[in-house]
């Protein structure tokens, strides 16, 4: 079973994208903050991340471009679903290797699933040798 992360400091959105990724057939992790994200890659190792940009703390292209510093992580596949209120927002996550970047007001849940699983398609965590 395919794994997503999920990070988001909405809990509506957590629960509401959690229910229908799971229903998808995905096992689904819910980070309510970038920091907790982090915390969350280590031990869950996911194939996916569907992350939020607009966060307190360690907002989402802080946590985007934190994870690509690393070699192992520089290819693990994030899809950004932000209400997108700021421009630069969306296009520093575009910059930052995001696979897709989804505004929360102008598409359907179903597109975001249908994102995660074009992302799980080539989505691994990456191994050690």
């Amino acid at each position: 079973m395919k794994k997503v992360l999920l990070i988001d400091d909405d809990p509506v959105i957590g629960t509401t994208y959690g229910r229908k990724l799971r229903t998808a057939g995905y096992d689904v992790h819910v980070a309510g903050d970038g920091t907790e994200g982090l915390l969350a890659l280590k031990d869950f190792r996911p194939d996916v991340v569907l992350l939020d940009l607009d966060m307190p703390g360690l907002n989402g292209i802080d946590w985007l471009r934190e994870i690509r510093s690393y070699p192992t992580l520089r290819h693990l596949p994030v899809v950004v679903l932000s209400a997108g209120s700021h421009g630069w927002q969306m296009k520093a996550a575009w910059e930052s290797d995001a696979m897709y970047v989804l505004s929360k007001g102008l598409t359907a849940p179903e597109a975001v699933v249908d994102a995660v699983d074009d992302a799980a398609a080539i989505g691994h965590w990456p191994q050690h040798h």
